[in-house]
Parts: C-alpha cells; sequence; structure tokens
C-alpha cells in the first residue's frame, strides 16, 4: 500500500515536471521515452519490499531503502534549472 501511495503521487508531479522542464512541443516525446525507464524502475520495487519483508520481519528496511532513494534522487535534481516565469515553448520562440 505504502508503494503505491509513494508512485500514485509521484506521476502526478513528473508529469508537471516533464512538461515544465521539456515543454509541450516536446512532452509526448519526452513522456513516451521516460515511460518505459520508469516502468522498469518501479517493477522490481515489489518485490525488493516482498524479500527483506521475508528477511527481517518487517517494512523498516524497505521504508529506509527508499528513502534513501529519494535522497539520492533529490541530489540529481538539484542543479536542475528551470525558469519559473517562463515556459520552455515560450523560451524558444522570444515570447513573455
Amino acid at each position: 500500500a505504502l508503494l503505491g501511495l509513494a508512485t500514485g503521487g509521484m506521476l502526478p508531479t513528473w508529469g508537471a515536471l516533464m512538461a515544465r522542464v521539456f515543454g509541450l512541443v516536446s512532452y509526448g516525446r519526452a513522456m513516451g521515452l521516460m515511460g518505459p525507464l520508469i516502468t522498469l524502475s518501479i517493477m522490481p520495487s515489489f518485490a525488493i519490499v516482498g524479500r527483506l519483508y521475508d528477511q527481517t520481519g518487517s517494512y523498516q528496511s524497505s521504508l529506509l531503502l527508499f528513502a534513501g532513494l529519494m535522497l539520492v534522487s533529490m541530489c540529481i535534481l538539484i542543479p536542475l534549472k528551470v525558469d519559473a516565469g517562463q515556459s520552455p515553448d515560450a523560451a524558444k520562440t522570444g515570447e513573455a
């Protein structure tokens, strides 16, 4: 349930971030290329959680693992620069 809630919260945020970074013109292509990568990264999560629960009898190690992965993801996103005042499409065409 926790993994489903985390994934469900991530998907709308991911779509908004992709639209902001790549613009509406490239949005479909970017989402199409990222979709299989996201799917392949999520699929083993359920097996990992199950294996860790079987080995430890608790979900604590799974939660710590995924919290650590979220921290790594946040660090990767820090250098991402997105101008909040102008969309990527407007920046390309010189519109305000």
